[in-house]
């Protein structure tokens, strides 16, 4: 048992005598490290709209028009109490029509 033990151990590091090295393509290593450092540096916002012009255009435009509307809105002057009063007696015609107003309670 032992003897074949054996004659398998030097049978495995005999085979191990033909192995070569793993060797990379030329310039692997050069173009891995070229494409982490485009990557790392495309991944940030301003980056991506500095590249696109057309975007950044677009997005400031976006952004002045919804200020310039939310000044208009916030320049009216309040509106008056009018539509208030208007849905209060809706209100109670509503409760009229359904019976649920204080006319129906029989004491």
């Amino acid at each position: 048992m032992k003897k074949d033990i054996q004659k398998e151990i030097e049978k495995t590091l005999n085979s191990l005598d033909g192995i070569q090295r793993a060797e990379a393509p030329a310039f692997f290593f050069t173009r891995v490290q070229a494409r982490l450092e485009k990557r790392s540096q495309s991944n940030s916002p301003v980056f991506f709209l500095v590249k696109r012009p057309a975007l950044l255009v677009a997005v400031l435009t976006v952004f002045v028009v919804m200020n310039v509307v939310l000044i208009t809105q916030l320049a009216q002057p309040v509106r008056s109490q009018a539509p208030a009063v208007a849905v209060k007696g809706s209100l109670q015609d509503f409760a009229k029509a359904y019976g649920l107003g204080n006319d129906n309670i029989n004491y």
